[in-house]
């Protein structure tokens, strides 16, 4: 019963993370799919980290032990693999978090003042009041990008400085600041950690991974202007044509061009050229019911199948609650 709890929930979890992904058919704001996205995430997440406390509560309880020794080492399999999850995606992280500044302070060094500058006047520009601190790294390779969550930086290679002319530089750094306005560094953060935790869907990293590449298109839809949009076009083909892909970034940024396909950067040129800007794009109430809706439906459907197994191994809500007392 214990395995077949195990199983049930997984199947759970899986249906509620694909379940998310066709509903993003449906969803055309970027910051509605990005919920959608979330909700995959955090479902599976959700179910991972009830079914370890779950099964540590079984451990401590006779119907457990009376259990056949083929359940019992799945559900202890299970169970190892669960707590690993946890403390590895949480150690990862957080490893991650404390690098980060480090690999910063020794590869860059502070922008020079007429680039703090120019930041500075087009943190305005984009509604970002407060701006980034800005750095330069000493690479003749084009790219950028912006990391850090609790105090977000900006990263220039000198390479993107000496490939772009100035109103390409512009559009490129506003680009980068509507990352830091959209809040897609905490987003990017959350996400990490929810994939992580659901290594073992390919769903969930699949939502992850285009939860990024959609971050980038929805910056670029929010850069507001036909002569900043077209800059922003020439510069991401000038960028792409110096093959930026070949360059590894650290994790936990969000770089100018994501490593995808050749179609991803053609997508995203036509997409500047063809299309308006974009001011804001606001949750859409209807993706915000509908996530409520799959966390009001499968939550409980996932409560409803651990106090059905609880009863039938005779380890009832009160077992539950008493042990949780003590």
């Amino acid at each position: 019963m214990h395995t077949l709890l195990i199983a049930a929930s997984l199947a759970l979890a899986v249906a509620g993370c694909l379940l998310c992904t066709a509903l993003l058919r449906l969803a055309h704001s970027s910051n509605s799919r990005r919920l959608l996205q979330l909700a995959g995430l955090i479902f599976p997440a959700l179910v991972l980290g009830l079914i370890v406390g779950l099964m540590l509560h079984f451990l401590t309880q006779v119907c457990f032990a009376a259990a056949p020794p083929a359940d019992m080492a799945i559900a202890g399999g299970s169970l190892i693999a669960g707590v690993l999850s946890i403390v590895i995606a949480t150690c990862l992280n957080l490893l991650r978090a404390l690098l980060l500044p480090w690999r910063l302070e020794q590869r860059t060094w502070v922008a020079p003042q007429w680039l703090h500058e120019r930041v500075s006047r087009l943190s305005q520009a984009v509604s970002l009041y407060c701006p980034p601190d800005v750095h330069i790294s000493a690479d003749a390779r084009p790219w950028a990008f912006v990391a850090g969550v609790l105090n977000p930086h900006l990263v220039i290679s000198s390479g993107l400085v000496a490939l772009l002319d100035k109103e390409e530089l512009d559009a490129v750094i506003c680009h980068e600041l509507l990352h830091i306005r959209r809040g897609d560094l905490c987003w990017t953060a959350l996400g990490g950690i929810l994939r992580d935790l659901t290594w073992f869907l390919p769903a969930a990293r699949a939502l992850y991974r285009q939860m990024l590449g959609e971050q980038e298109i929805a910056c670029d839809d929010q850069v507001v202007g036909h002569s900043r949009r077209l800059a922003l076009a020439s510069a991401l083909v000038r960028v792409w044509q110096s093959e930026l892909r070949s360059v590894v970034m650290p994790g936990g940024v969000l770089p100018l061009l994501t490593s995808g396909q050749p179609a991803d950067y053609e997508a995203r040129v036509h997409r500047l050229l063809e299309q308006p800007g974009i001011a804001r794009q606001p949750v859409r109430r209807r993706a915000m019911l509908v996530v409520a809706t799959l966390l009001g439906v499968l939550l409980p459907a996932q409560i409803g199948a651990v106090l059905f197994a609880m009863d039938r191994m005779g380890c009832g809500l009160q077992v539950l609650m008493s042990g949780v007392m003590r």
